[in-house]
This record gives C-alpha cells, structure tokens and sequence, in this order.
C-alpha cells in the first residue's frame, strides 16, 4: 500500500474531502531537486468515501492499492509504445519506410484513443480510500 497522511476539511454527504498533508516525491528540498515548486506547491484535496465516521480536522490515513501505480504507469506508457512498435513493424514489413512512419503514426493516434476507455476503467479500480 501506498500511504499518505491528509486532514479532513469537509464533510459531504457519505463522503469527506481530505487535504494531503505530505505532497511531492520528498526530495524537493534536496540538492537537485525543484524545492517545492512544482507539484508539491500546492495541497492537493480528494473527496474520498467515509467509512469510519471522521469528522472535519480529523487526521486520517489515505492508501493506494498495491500495484495500482505501477498498473497506471504501464498503461499510460507501454499501450503506446507496444502500439507504435507494433504498427511500424507492421507497416515497414508490408510497405516499406515510409507507410512505417505512417503506421507508427496511426498506432500512436489510435492508442490514445483506446486508453480513454481503458484509463476510467482503472481509475474506479485504483481509487484512493481511507484506511481504518
């Protein structure tokens, strides 16, 4: 599991919306590093459902699902690239150079259209929750 301490700071219904108090990577103020000015330099808030009952100020636990990053890294990244690889092969076996750039192209353009569905999908799979 991945995990992240946030506060409470509204109640909505069956649900809370939390504000994640430790944001960024944690190597922003290194040598290196952005120092905070770029994804950490916001709070970032979820609305998450709210089994437990806390109320608003409460410090909770938010956790990922295991395995849930690295299935949302692959998708967005390997479906590409297996479909531009894929289709330049297909394209340079039967037509040569330039219907591989074609074909790579086409594959790049037709990826993105078939992860839209795919990303919703994972995205209800690998929804934030707050632990007990």
């Amino acid at each position: 599991m991945i995990d992240s301490t946030a506060t409470v700071t509204a109640l909505d219904g069956d649900c809370v919306v939390v504000r994640v108090d430790d944001a960024g990577c944690g190597h922003c103020h290194e040598e290196g590093g952005c120092g905070g000015h770029r994804a950490c330099a916001a709070p970032r808030s979820f609305r998450l459902p709210n089994p437990g009952g806390a109320s608003i100020g409460d410090r909770v636990t938010i956790s990922l699902p295991d395995g849930s990053l690295w299935r949302s890294a692959l998708l967005a990244y390997g479906t590409p690239l297996a479909f531009v690889f894929f289709c330049a092969f297909a394209g340079g076996r039967f037509g040569g150079e330039p219907l591989a750039i074609l074909m790579a192209f086409g594959g790049l353009i037709f990826s993105f259209v078939c992860l839209k569905p795919l990303s919703r999908r994972a995205g209800r799979q690998a929804r934030p929750f707050i632990r007990d």
